[in-house]
């Protein structure tokens, strides 16, 4: 994973397979936030199609992505600074979605491009953000804002969340295998996610909400924490076979069930085994 100080220059020394192994290995590369991507881009002398840096922390590719308009790394309509998020399909493959923030690229060049590079690494990918037109370098979208409304946008994001943390999140804590707590949870999780990615990127270098910076910043990991607490039962209800989500106390009930037959009908071979007629009482 890249941070701040990330050295373009040894990035186009790399061949590809090397680039894919320092930094799309897929157990780092799933923690990732944030990424600036190039199209077109020369590695060890031969141009990539596509190349994407991943960053843990979506702040940080935002400042980057200031790093590498400032020092012309590379043409500004084949670079993007976009969030990441990642999911699993029905088919059992990473779903990763690429949300372009700032850029030139759009969605129809970076999907094009990115398609040899995503089927190398064997993951799936998804490209949404910006229109057609791109970003020019002057880039409007930089010019100040008010800081009182900056101040507003944080405490009203705030404030969404800590909701969240006492209904969707506290429901979860109430029945742990609710499918649709689960999903509740998700669902409004991840849009508060968004929120909380788009107002970091926006105000990166904002000096006037520094306070606010580092709030955000903290309900941002905690509420990715969150997410990924329930992530495998997410996995899990949206892999159902015949498409419907599960209902994890069916699950719960069923092993229960079987425990009891189990003991019903072996009792006496299980009480010559030390301790396991107590653990399979405690999974009932």
């Amino acid at each position: 994973m890249a941070d701040l100080d990330f050295d373009f220059e040894a990035l186009k020394a790399l061949k590809i397979n090397q680039y894919k192994k320092e930094h799309l290995k897929p157990a780092l590369f799933k923690k990732c936030k944030g990424a600036i991507i190039f199209t077109d881009y020369k590695m060890a002398g031969k141009k990539t199609p596509c190349i994407l840096v991943p960053f843990k922390k979506l702040p940080i590719a935002a400042k980057t992505f200031k790093i590498v308009k400032k020092n012309k790394e590379h043409l500004l309509k084949k670079t993007a600074f976009a969030s990441l998020s990642f999911t699993v399909t029905e088919g059992g493959k990473t779903l990763v979605t690429i949300e372009l923030k700032k850029g030139g690229l759009t969605a129809e060049v970076l999907t094009a491009k990115a398609a040899q590079l995503f089927g190398e690494i064997k993951m799936e990918y998804k490209v949404i953000g910006l229109p057609d037109e791109g970003e020019t370098a002057s880039d409007a979208s930089e010019t100040s804002t008010d800081p009182a409304l900056v101040r507003k946008q944080a405490a009203n994001i705030a404030a969404i969340f800590k909701a969240f943390v006492s209904t969707e999140w506290a429901a979860i804590k109430e029945n742990s295998k609710s499918a649709k707590a689960i999903m509740n949870a998700s669902n409004k999780g991840h849009k508060i996610a968004t929120k909380m990615s788009n107002w970091l990127s926006d105000n990166a270098d904002n000096n006037d909400a520094s306070l606010e910076l580092t709030a955000i910043t903290s309900y941002q990991e905690k509420l990715n924490s969150m997410l990924d607490k329930i992530k495998p039962s997410v996995d899990k209800i949206n892999q159902s076979s015949a498409g419907k989500p599960i209902e994890l106390e069916t699950i719960s009930i069923d092993i229960s069930s079987k425990v009891n037959d189990l003991i019903q009908n072996f009792a006496q071979e299980i009480d010559q085994v030390d301790g396991l007629m107590e653990a399979l009482d405690a999974l009932k």
